[in-house]
């Protein structure tokens, strides 16, 4: 299935990127399943967020943070729409 781009608007000028959060787990040679068990979320969640498909909530990236061992502030980009390909 093909991706859809975003159009950037006033209202959507910005997305999160977790490429961060993949490569801390990859740091500590974590799965997404042991990440997802350590942080009690559904190993989708892991999976469909370092893809940048869906984003958690912040509870979520909160425990995931914990999971990890490192702020929210470290595992998320905030990226310009305009700049992506």
């Amino acid at each position: 299935m093909a991706r859809t781009k975003l159009q950037p608007t006033p209202f959507n000028r910005f997305r999160l990127d977790f490429d961060p959060m993949r490569k801390r787990r990859r740091q500590l040679d974590m799965t997404q399943r042991q990440l997802a068990d350590a942080a009690g979320v559904h190993w989708m969640t892991i999976h469909r967020t370092e893809r940048n498909r869906s984003e958690p909530s912040y509870s979520q990236m909160v425990a995931i943070a914990r999971a990890l061992g490192t702020p929210v502030s470290h595992l998320v980009i905030i990226a310009s729409l305009e700049s992506l390909p």
